[in-house]
């Protein structure tokens, strides 16, 4: 009768962590981006569910181990939760998550980095309420059977978090010293702002999203060419135009000059004088673009280049085009 109050606090908790799941599906179903569901039709849904279940670090995961072999961070994943064996119920949350998350990743979306980082932090947090049963074990005042898998799975998350710190600090060390940086938004905001006339231009990116991350520094009206509209970010979705061209851009971009007066500011993220004409390129989750050896010759003849940004870590870098009637 001792273990009743126990049992009705475990119960209560799941009942209440059933309801957030419930919440969350409600709150994200039907998903924004449709187009980031995984496409599952030419795969078999149970080979990817038992790949999920038995090899999650090639799921989404996985992205803690950006150097180790992927078998070698399955086993951290799962080793990583037996520390937590000194409180059963929270060592089945551990696993119970780890396997949701990574069916998720297989059948519904993947993730990155950030995403992997979230179960991470969960396991973090779980050590942390569990941590006097923990210490009991190393102390040796508990005196499980399962005390050396305790002491193997906190080592393996002592590995886990180690290597995270690791990621960190190059990140934070490439950010301090300049040598890259994440993204070219705050010098293009700079370029924009040095240049007067461009106060009030248009900005069109190739592809969209690049363009995404400008709100934060400049007041500049972006437009979303697959979208047909003006607009601060990008919904990618199965139903929309997923092929653009730089004909359709170089046209776009000249309907906005007339019908609005202002200049027009063009991001394009393919080196137009390496990139291979006609060869279809992919962009985002389901989107194309390409461009015939004619509308590159077009662009490059009415279009001034104002900057070619160096590279980024990540994918917003790219060549900077005023549209030809409003060079100065």
């Amino acid at each position: 009768m001792r273990s009743l109050p126990s049992l009705t606090n475990f119960f209560v908790n799941a009942v209440i962590a059933t309801a957030g799941l419930a919440v969350c599906g409600i709150t994200i179903l039907p998903t924004f981006n449709d187009a980031a569901v995984a496409d599952i039709s030419m795969t078999s849904p149970v080979e990817l569910a038992l790949t999920a279940l038995f090899n999650p670090a090639s799921t989404t995961p996985g992205a803690l181990f950006l150097a180790a072999p992927i078998p070698i961070g399955s086993l951290i994943l799962f080793g990583a939760t037996l520390g937590l064996l000194a409180r059963p119920a929270a060592f089945v949350a551990a696993l119970f998550s780890l396997l949701v998350f990574s069916l998720f990743s297989n059948l519904a979306s993947a993730g990155g980095e950030r995403h992997a980082l979230v179960w991470f932090c969960f396991c973090l947090s779980l050590y942390w309420i569990s941590w006097d049963r923990i210490a009991d074990c190393f102390s040796g005042k508990q005196a499980l059977r399962s005390n050396a898998m305790v002491r193997f799975g906190c080592g393996l998350l002592v590995i886990m978090a180690c290597q995270q710190v690791s990621l960190g600090l190059n990140k934070a060390a490439l950010a301090i010293g300049g040598r890259r940086v994440e993204s070219r938004s705050a010098d293009l905001a700079r370029l924009i702002r040095s240049r007067p006339e461009l106060a009030k231009a248009t900005i069109v990116a190739e592809p969209e999203y690049l363009a995404e991350a400008m709100p934060y520094y400049i007041d500049n009206p972006i437009y979303l060419t697959r979208e047909h509209k003006f607009g601060t970010y990008v919904r990618f979705t199965k139903k929309g135009q997923l092929d653009a061209d730089l004909g359709e851009t170089l046209k776009t971009s000249r309907d906005l000059r007339a019908q609005t007066g202002s200049p027009v500011v063009v991001l394009m993220q393919h080196k137009l004088k390496r990139i291979v004409p006609d060869q279809i390129y992919r962009e985002g989750y389901n989107w194309t673009f390409h461009a015939w050896r004619q509308q590159i010759d077009d662009f490059l003849s009415t279009t001034m280049l104002l900057a070619e940004f160096g590279p980024a870590n990540y994918f917003e870098t790219y060549d900077v085009y005023l549209l030809d009637g409003d060079r100065k």
